[in-house]
């Protein structure tokens, strides 16, 4: 048994969303478009509106589409397999990890793993930042697979 989940996959489509990129997109072109019909210079407050209006468009058609613009800075997962417990919640979170084959004891206490290694060292292994369904479906991976490596688990 294994738990593999990407933490960032692509979300649904949102026409809304879209709608509202394209807005903010329109409204600038329109503005400095006009700016140049009177014969008016832009001035550098014009094109920061301009340039500020267009970047959130493109970030909310992109967003719109379901792909989520935080893949561009880092990976947010979780994978239990029988080699190791590799949690990393958030593009900025540090990634938690934990080989089996180090392990004497794991015990689950209110949002934490606490882990004891073979030479006595503990490691604590976060879940406060995931939600309840992605917690019991690890606590599950983790009774089961302790068990079948006969490694003493506390749930």
């Amino acid at each position: 048994m294994e738990l593999r989940r990407d933490l960032l996959e692509t979300g649904k489509m949102s026409v809304f969303r879209i709608m509202v990129g394209v807005f903010f997109l329109v409204i600038p072109i329109i503005w400095i478009t006009e700016n140049f019909i009177n014969n008016e210079i832009a001035k550098p407050l014009d094109w920061m509106y301009f340039l500020l209006c267009t970047t959130n468009g493109v970030v909310q058609i992109i967003g719109g589409f379901g792909f989520k613009l935080e893949r561009l800075v880092g990976k947010a997962f979780v994978l239990i397999d029988r080699e190791r417990i590799s949690l990393k919640p958030g593009v900025f979170d540090k990634e938690q990890r934990v080989d089996w084959k180090d392990m004497k004891t794991i015990e689950y206490r209110l949002n934490k793993f606490r882990v004891r290694n073979i030479d006595n060292s503990s490691k604590v292994l976060d879940l406060s930042k995931f939600d309840y369904d992605l917690k019991k479906s690890i606590k599950e991976v983790v009774a089961n697979i302790a068990k079948e490596k006969n490694i003493e688990a506390i749930m």
